[in-house]
């Protein structure tokens, strides 16, 4: 959808793509390189560089999420995904919830 490429052009244009972490789930289909090359700029032509932001979104290696597997398997994915976040932002997430 239009703001899903338009929410990973801002998170990529704004922030170090060490901060991104591309997840990936059942049923999701990776766009052509002909979607790439040819419809993304069409669709993100009015935000300043989003479909190379996007683009280079799909280059980044994703951890799958099995949406359907054991817990043990979704412990396994989950922590992952926590492992390649940088350590500043965990802390800043886990301050929060312990604030609230």
């Amino acid at each position: 959808s239009f703001v899903q490429l338009q929410t990973i052009a801002e998170a990529m244009g704004s922030m170090d793509s060490s901060s991104v972490v591309p997840i990936v789930i059942p049923g999701f289909c990776f766009p052509s390189p002909d979607f790439i090359k040819q419809s993304l700029p069409l669709r993100l032509y009015q935000i300043d560089g989003g479909d190379s932001c996007v683009a280079e979104f799909f280059k980044l290696i994703a951890v799958s999420l099995t949406t359907h597997a054991s817990n043990q398997m979704l412990t396994a994915q989950t922590s992952e995904v926590f492992a390649r976040l940088p350590r500043g932002r965990i802390g800043m997430a886990s301050s929060k919830s312990k604030d609230s």
